[in-house]
């Protein structure tokens, strides 16, 4: 493929920088304090994953996803003569630099394999793919392992979420037990519209998926992430009122069961061309996304104060 070789994702549990416990100063966000976040800084972009990539490529980044820890970048690469396949990358600190990007072990096939989402433990990663066995055009997938220093096993269909149509660019909760992805199945009111799935334990399958009530439009709704508390989502659309092609937007809402409202976009992250595939980090702090902002598909990320109580 012309990338680095295979790489076993580092999980929640080893040593600093490489997806364990923070390393002993994080650069860019403080430790977790009991703090009242601010408004999201400017841009900057995620360096270092390049060194690890065909330089005769010319590659676009997609997707990010941290870990728990926020040590662990997992991602997407393609181009002109690659299909879309899963890297990840890890960082000593809290900081924009990571390692050299290295093809994540087990989950890339032949086909498309795109936008991860990795658990809280480290030992499942969901994701979608267009390999053999599927049910519509893209399917969301995931792939679990024994322990966080072993390669995953082959990926299984998640029950309860695909269907003929459409379905991709998928986020997980880091408990497994909510779902959103986007798909231009029917009963959507767009051409692609974020759906939500739920389950009561990770041995169940999901069940009543339907759109996310409040922040589909008639355009197309890209990946979506909620916060911690589940009272804000961030997700990529193309809707009216946008800054570029594609936006970072985001709404929130008063209960964890009821509907959005107050969209709001994202203006001060927002450049004129492609912003898409946001990613909040479990503390809230960072948010990922991808950008061509500078001429080239790479990831970026904006970093929010934190304010101590």
């Amino acid at each position: 493929m012309g990338v680095a070789g295979a790489m076993t994702l580092p999980g929640a549990n080893g040593p600093p920088g490489v997806g364990g416990a923070p390393a002993a100063a994080d650069a860019g966000v403080a430790p977790a304090v009991d703090c009242v976040l601010g408004e999201f800084q400017a841009p900057e972009p995620l360096s270092g994953l390049e060194q690890g990539l065909n330089p005769d490529q010319v590659l676009k980044l997609w997707s990010p996803s941290l870990s728990a820890d926020g040590h662990t970048l997992v991602f997407a690469i393609n181009g002109d003569s690659v299909n879309e396949q899963i890297e990840t990358a890890v960082r000593a600190d809290r900081g924009t630099v990571f390692s050299p990007a290295a093809a994540v072990d087990g989950v890339n096939s032949v086909g498309a394999n795109g936008t991860p989402s990795l658990s809280a433990d480290g030992l499942s990663l969901y994701f979608f793919s267009t390999r053999p066995g599927g049910l519509g055009d893209r399917d969301i997938w995931f792939a679990t392992r024994p322990d966080v220093g072993a390669a995953f096993a082959d990926p299984t269909l998640v029950a309860g979420v695909n269907g003929p149509s459409l379905d991709h660019l998928p986020w997980a909760s880091l408990d497994g037990l909510t779902l959103l992805w986007a798909t231009d199945r029917v009963g959507g009111v767009g051409l692609l519209d974020i759906w939500i799935a739920r389950r009561s334990a990770l041995s169940d399958g999901f069940s009543n998926a339907a759109p996310l009530n409040g922040v589909n439009t008639t355009g197309n709704e890209g990946r979506a992430v909620l916060s911690k508390d589940e009272l804000s989502i961030y997700f990529a659309s193309d809707q009216p009122g946008g800054v570029g092609s594609v936006d970072l937007w985001m709404a929130t809402r008063s209960n964890r069961d009821g509907s959005f409202s107050h969209i709001t976009n994202l203006a001060g992250l927002n450049s004129a061309g492609l912003d898409t595939d946001p990613f909040l980090s479990a503390d809230d702090r960072e948010l990922l996304f991808a950008s061509d902002r500078d001429g080239s598909l790479r990831l970026w990320r904006s970093v929010r104060g934190c304010v101590q109580r």
